[in-house]
């Protein structure tokens, strides 16, 4: 028996170190069923990372007034992660590595203060590895013994019919439509949730793989903030409430 090795997943997770600090922490992580899913994971984290280090003043929670704005020569790991975040064409050769089973990686970093320390230097990385299963597998059946038995040898039959006969190709396309249905499907639903006061700027279609348990394209929403859902939730009270309405005035009056 002889061993190999065979994927059985991808381990994503988000780490921050600080050698100067002496500390490691530990900040998230996610098993993905292949590389798709894993690369939308780590898209989302991105985003959420570089909203923690650098707060947008309209979507942040804290007030404007503590805020401080960088300065032009400052820098600024949650700009990498932006940059990173919206760098698709990069992200397929990521995707395209890690489904090779080659690890992938992201990383910044920037100064930060740690409780106990001055102002240190912070490392950043999100990074997504294939995790292999050693298998063993069964040795090939040893050779026959003795001499090769005789096989008879024959002159190809001529065909004149073949040699005249044109080939005949089949149209085919090789648009995804079924892709571009489910790109235009999310893109309806991201202005309907729009319309109700929700931005979902963390949707995103996921692309079938041999190795996901479901395989057909999905559609991942993302996160949404407790502000959020109670935005939405109240949005669409609302239109329940006028559907219900609107149902019990079409009715003969009495």
């Amino acid at each position: 028996m002889t061993a190999c090795a065979t994927p059985d997943g991808i381990w994503c997770e988000v780490v921050a170190r600080s050698p100067e600090a002496g500390g490691e922490w530990y900040l998230g992580g996610h098993w993905a069923d292949c590389a798709p899913e894993a690369m939308a994971w780590l898209r989302r984290q991105a985003l959420r990372l570089a909203e923690a280090l650098e707060p947008s003043p309209v979507a942040s929670p804290l007030p404007v007034r503590a805020l401080t704005p960088l300065g032009c020569g400052d820098v600024s790991p949650a700009q990498v992660f932006r940059d990173w975040a919206d760098d698709h064409a990069f992200q397929q050769v990521q995707r395209a590595a890690l489904a090779t089973g080659r690890p992938i990686s992201t990383n910044a970093r920037g100064p930060d203060r740690v409780d106990g320390c001055d102002e240190v230097d912070v490392l950043y990385s999100l990074s997504a590895r294939a995790i292999l299963r050693r298998r063993l597998a069964p040795l090939p059946a040893p050779a026959a013994v003795g001499p090769a038995p005789l096989r008879l040898i024959t002159a190809p039959r001529h065909h004149p019919a073949l040699e005249t006969r044109q080939p005949v190709y089949e149209e085919i396309s090789f648009t995804n439509s079924d892709r571009e249905a489910v790109e235009e499907a999310a893109r309806e639903l991201f202005n309907h949730v729009k319309q109700l006061g929700v931005r979902l700027d963390d949707i995103d279609v996921i692309d079938p793989c041999d190795g996901c348990r479901r395989r057909d394209y999905r559609i991942q929403l993302g996160h949404l903030t407790h502000e959020e859902v109670t935005v939405l939730n109240s949005a669409l009270g609302r239109r329940l409430c006028d559907a219900e309405d609107d149902g019990c005035g079409d009715g003969p009056a009495t």
